[in-house]
């Protein structure tokens, strides 16, 4: 399966160790990854300059991927043991399936908190991607890290995919994460105050006077401000009404 190395687009392939020396010499074009020891590095290069991604996303995937049960045995102490080899192997199987489910979710997750956003910057009436609004808005130690992806043949597929409105496992968890990050956002983001400048041209040039603020809707609804005080309190002679003076000094 060497020859599917050379393949022009994104693919994800495993191997033994053993082999890993063979694959690193197959091409200068690979991301190589030792799920054994955790290392990573460049077929073309031991050293590896890529640039992590977005913190917000990281912190949540790793939290995610924390929470997980990992250890089947750690699982299943707390039941007691059973004699029957076939309800033991289907309680594995089941815990194996739900794990798995878990990982793929954690893992989409991932992908739909990074680029969650590029929905925003889609045109799908003229079917483009504005790239570079995109990137101005990130963060500026993001900006890197969404340079490089926005070059990628798969991001090319992904936008394809959401101009054409694809109905996929990430407008999926996209669409049903929607609510929460929105939550958040509203949680963590502080609202602008507009500068006086923006204020003095946009509220305080539509300054009109007392007379003329109230809608006509509105005033139907008030008494008549305009009336004489004198002429208020005889109309309402028959009550008592408590006077009070106040100085002005109080």
């Amino acid at each position: 399966m060497l020859d599917f190395l050379m393949a022009p687009t994104a693919f994800l392939m495993g191997c033994h160790v053993n082999h890993f020396e063979e694959v690193a010499a197959e091409t200068e074009d690979l991301i190589l990854v030792n799920v054994d020891n955790g290392s990573i590095q460049a077929s073309w290069s031991e050293a590896l300059d890529l640039p992590d991604i977005p913190l917000a996303a990281a912190e949540c995937f790793i939290s995610r991927a924390e929470s997980l049960q990992l250890q089947y045995d750690l699982e299943m102490c707390h039941l007691g043991a059973g004699t029957d080899v076939n309800t033991f192997r289907s309680q594995r199987r089941s815990w194996q399936r739900k794990l798995n489910s878990q990982i793929q979710n954690i893992a989409l997750e991932l992908v739909v908190n990074i680029f969650r956003e590029v929905q925003d910057f889609l045109n799908h009436e003229h079917r483009v991607f504005n790239s570079e609004e995109f990137l101005r808005t990130r963060e500026p130690e993001d900006q890197l890290f969404y340079g490089k992806v926005l070059e990628t043949h798969i991001f090319h597929s992904f936008l394809r995919d959401r101009l054409n409105r694809k109905r996929d496992s990430f407008s999926r968890m996209e669409q049903m994460t929607r609510n929460h990050a929105n939550r958040n956002r509203a949680l963590t983001e502080t609202p602008r105050r507009p500068p006086m400048l923006e204020l003095s041209r946009s509220v305080y040039n539509r300054y009109t006077s007392p007379d003329c603020r109230l809608s006509k809707r509105l005033g139907v609804s008030l008494p008549n401000l305009d009336q004489p005080i004198i002429e208020s309190v005889m109309l309402n002679s028959n009550k008592l009404l408590p006077v009070r003076i106040i100085s002005p000094d109080s």
